[in-house]
């Protein structure tokens, strides 16, 4: 199909096109600053030692064969009396003497020689690594009264700060305690993740936004006079919906609040049916429900139906409604939709019409308090102790007035812990010209391929499974139709944990699409080659063969999102086309920029939702749970389409209008010329079930790796686009330096490993026990505990080389210091999805 190139998109090959906008996710530190934790002179000594081992054990191996020789020129009864010293030489022992001379004697001596330096060696050793110890102690101390770190660290972590980085800095960089040298390994670990980790959060990882363009220069940056041009301080989703669940219990307001059928509860004639069952409505409350459609107000069906003499009393209506509501038939809240940047803004405006004088002042102050609070938050910015008071501010008022805890997912990677956030926009111009455009077009277009088949395989299959749970039900019911309320349930089984684990349908087919991968690039290797650089022309033929598939697997699935890395040394460089594109995680089927968290720090976020728009047209998605929302910055979907359609599924209320809302209880699921269709119950809508599970469907993809995680992974490019990066995979078992006694022994053992297996200095690794990789420079004794820490507790470590590695970042500042950067963009399959 020909690529129309709407005005969003600049084409790649083979009608494949590219979003025009990416964001360019980067560290808030300078990447120079994380080698502050590396000691040169610690390294050189270490490799010192490591040198005379290795002149050791050839000495050793050399002094054995004279021995050896010698012994075989001897008669029996004087040769036994060698037996004993080359024995003790086996074993890397040394005899007190040998009764030998010649060859066998300079041996002898050079090796007792070599073993005495090396024990003065070790002692000079034990002796710098505590001076370096100190140095790095005051190091640490020195960025942990760093103005900028403190300020980062206290948005992500303020117990830290006085448990930690308060009584580190009253220690002296001497002191080689326990804790001390905890806590100035925490601080390592924060400068880490600070100045070498692409994530988005705060001003220590801001949102920046570039676009492609098919004219002008390969690549341009032109930083902003400060690093951050915009920051928003936002109160997350759950501590609005806190003081919501608790200002829908006053009595004052609950009048002025619009009950709602549950989604899973409908009215048909006088039954009431729910999911266990159904129950024959009296007059009374069958016209009282019949009125609850979430847009009449409690007081305005109390004067109804008292005008309709069906009740005395306002009171005797309410009295009901909470009988109904505690009976889980009815929403009666304040209910903030599960997508609302500005959360706090929706439930003014909720209490505002609240009638009732007292109770609608009374909430709006305690509103108003929160919000006090965040502004001097927001007012706080630049100043870290200004700002560890505000937040602690926010907290005990927050505390005070739900009577909950401030913080919650303690430990969770992205839990959402604290009531408010901040997120920032880069100052940053940047576009991405013809001549890297000209770079991707075809290898991408390629990978892109693999995804369109790996999206259909999994739509295929999943289809499959929920047809096998529609027919057991099925033929449990005696009936060629499902009710919603009962199908979704038995379906939802298929992904465990709410989807946030790949479905046991998807196990087979996650590991055969790496093995493809393996396949077009010839992998695994034999020959020891540490590079492998293809051509498209070479391997496009396997590639049609491998992963040919006449359309995504789903609607959404026409959206693949590439993470790209320019490793070169200087913007000047990058300008110059001397330059190395780096491909970093693939995330297919899935347009990793609909999060509220990247669409909010966009210029114009209107932009990216037409675009979405256009590309996918009307969707019919579910409602976000309000228990799934770990949090605010990640909620999805976000498209503005006027066609789309949301799914009601539980008492979470979705943002659009609601007659673009269509509850549980309306859908009925059918079989319609072999698929699985679902419509409402009137028929004037109806969708493939495909399109009702695509939400969930990306975590089987995204979970994919594009390799299998061999042995030994050779870095592979592309056209010169770096597909692999040069990777190592280790059982613990096998590492035995991990539980060497000391920490002098544990660093010169991870040394001696990386030598012999020949990585590099800078690397990446992931360790099985953790969820997400970390930083290893093997000149940092800090980043290398931080290593063997992590590797006591897990099976298995995943070690790559780090690409782009320090010397290689580029982006600037104005100050002229270069980040770490990756740049998160969108293609698009030029086929739309369509059932099978």
């Amino acid at each position: 199909m020909p690529n129309k190139a709407p005005g969003h998109l600049v084409p790649l090959a083979n009608g494949w096109s590219l979003w025009k906008d990416f964001c360019v996710r980067g560290a808030g530190f300078p990447a120079s600053d994380v080698l502050r934790l590396a000691s040169r002179e610690l390294a050189s000594a270490v490799d010192a030692c490591l040198d005379l081992e290795e002149r050791i054990r050839t000495l050793r191996e050399e002094l054995i064969a004279a021995l050896e020789r010698v012994r075989q020129a001897l008669p029996p009864d004087e040769a036994r009396a060698l037996n004993g010293a080359i024995k003790r030489l086996a074993r890397g022992g040394l005899p007190q003497d040998i009764q030998a001379e010649g060859e066998a004697r300079t041996r002898f001596e050079a090796l007792r020689s070599s073993l005495a330096e090396l024990e003065a060696t070790r002692a000079r050793l034990d002796a710098l690594f505590e001076r370096e110890g100190t140095r790095l102690g005051e190091v640490l101390r020195a960025q942990a009264r760093d103005s900028r770190f403190r300020e980062a660290l206290v948005w992500q972590n303020r117990a830290a700060v006085h448990s930690a980085i308060e009584p580190l800095l009253r220690s002296p960089p001497d002191e080689r305690s326990t804790k001390s040298r905890a806590r100035e390994q925490l601080v390592a670990n924060y400068l880490q993740r600070y100045t070498v980790k692409n994530d988005s959060i705060g001003f220590f990882g801001p949102f920046g936004w570039g676009t492609f363009s098919e004219e002008g220069p390969g690549v341009t940056a032109r930083p902003g006079p400060s690093l951050i041009e915009h920051r928003w301080v936002s109160f997350d989703f759950w501590p609005i919906e806190a003081l919501a669940q608790k200002f829908s219990k006053h009595p004052g307001i609950q009048p002025w609040l619009a009950p709602r059928l549950q989604p899973y509860a409908r009215l048909e004639g006088r039954t009431l049916h729910l999911p266990v069952g159904s129950d024959e409505l009296a007059p009374t409350p069958l016209r009282l429900l019949t009125l609850c459609d979430g847009v009449r107000l409690a007081r305005e069906l109390a004067t109804t139906v008292i005008a309709e003499g069906l009740f005395s009393s306002e009171a005797d209506v309410y009295a009901a409604l909470e009988e109904l509501r505690s009976r889980d038939v009815l929403v009666w809240e304040l209910e903030l939709p599960t997508r609302a940047h500005g959360r706090e803004v929706v439930l003014r405006q909720l209490l505002e019409r609240v009638g009732d004088e007292a109770a609608r002042s009374d909430a709006l102050a305690q509103l108003a308090e929160l919000e006090e609070a965040r502004e001097a938050v927001i007012r706080a910015s630049g100043d870290p102790e200004a700002l560890d008071r505000a937040l602690g501010e926010v907290e005990s008022r927050f505390s005070r007035l739900t009577s909950r805890d401030a913080t919650r997912n303690a430990g969770m990677t992205y839990g959402g812990r604290t009531p408010l956030y901040e997120d920032c926009r880069r100052g940053l111009a940047m576009t991405l010209g013809p001549e890297l455009i000209d770079r991707l077009r075809r290898p991408l277009s390629l990978l892109m391929l693999g995804g369109r088949w790996y999206s259909y395989q999994i739509g295929r299959q999943c289809h499959e499974a929920l047809l096998g749970v529609f027919r057991s039900l099925c033929e449990g019911l005696g009936t060629d139709t499902v009710e919603g309320v009962l199908f979704w349930p038995t379906a939802a089984e298929l992904f465990p944990e709410g989807g946030s684990k790949p479905p046991a349908f998807a196990e087979a087919l996650m590991a055969d699409y790496p093995a493809r991968w393996a396949r077009v690039f010839g992998l695994p290797q034999s020959g020891g080659q540490r590079a492998i650089e293809l051509t498209s022309d070479a391997v496009e033929p396997l590639v049609r063969e491998l992963f040919a598939a006449p359309h995504p697997g789903w609607p959404g699935a026409r959206y693949h999102s590439p993470d790209l890395m320019i490793s070169a040394r200087s913007l000047e460089a990058v300008q110059r086309g001397d330059y190395q594109v780096v491909l970093g995680e693939l995330h297919f089927a899935v347009n990793s920029l609909e999060q509220e968290a990247f669409m909010n720090t966009h210029p114009e976020p209107a932009r990216l939702r037409n675009a979405i728009a256009e590309d996918v047209g009307p969707r019919c998605t579910p409602t976000v749970s309000k228990g799934d929302i770990y949090s605010g910055r990640g909620v999805t979907p976000l498209a503005e389409h006027p066609e789309d359609v949301a799914i009601e599924y539980d008492a979470s209320r979705s943002w659009r209008p609601r007659s673009q809302v269509v509850p549980l209880s309306d859908q009925v699921i059918r079989l319609v010329d072999g698929r699985l269709t679902v419509s409402t119950r009137d028929g004037s809508r109806s969708w493939d079930i495909l399109q009702l599970v695509q939400v969930i469907l990306p975590v089987i993809s995204i979970a994919v790796p594009l390799l299998p995680r061999l042995q030994y992974m050779p870095r592979v490019t592309l056209d010169g686009l770096v597909v692999a990066r040069e990777a190592w995979r280790f059982q613990v078992a096998e590492m035995p330096f991990v539980q060497a006694p000391t920490t002098v022994e544990r660093f010169i053992g991870v040394r001696r490993w990386a030598r012999e297996q020949g990585l590099p200095r800078f690397l990446f690794f992931k360790a099985s026990s953790e969820r997400k990789p970390s930083y290893l420079d093997l000149e940092s004794p800090h980043t290398v505990d931080n290593f063997l820490r992590m590797l006591q507790s897990s099976e298995s470590v995943f070690v790559s080389e780090m690409l782009p590695a320090i010397d290689h970042t580029w982006l600037p500042d104005a100050e002229g210091h270069t980040y770490t950067s990756e740049f998160r963009i969108v293609a698009l399959d030029p086929e739309p999805w369509r059932p099978a």
